[in-house]
């Protein structure tokens, strides 16, 4: 009796290798997003008055341009008051 197709082991790698190629471009993605969040977020070093806030030192600021002109958000560490909030 002859075999048709291809043997069994070539199928399993050639399946291995299709299930696997999505994740080098996951992995690429990533690194990318993170390159690219730099430009959009910025650490304070010391404390800064930001859109007329008051922002301790160690606060992460996400702006909506690269120029970092438009604040988005704020991430303190600890507590802070917002215009007598």
């Amino acid at each position: 009796m002859a075999r048709i197709g291809p043997p069994a082991c070539v199928l399993s790698i050639g399946a291995i290798v299709l299930l696997t190629l999505p994740f080098p471009g996951v992995v690429t993605v990533i690194v990318f997003q993170r390159f690219n969040a730099t430009r959009y977020w910025r650490t304070l070093e010391a404390a800064e008055t930001i859109a007329g806030m008051h922002v301790p030192a160690g606060s992460r600021v996400r702006y909506a341009d690269k120029k970092q002109s438009i604040p988005v958000s704020i991430e303190s560490p600890n507590a802070i008051e917002i215009r007598g909030m």
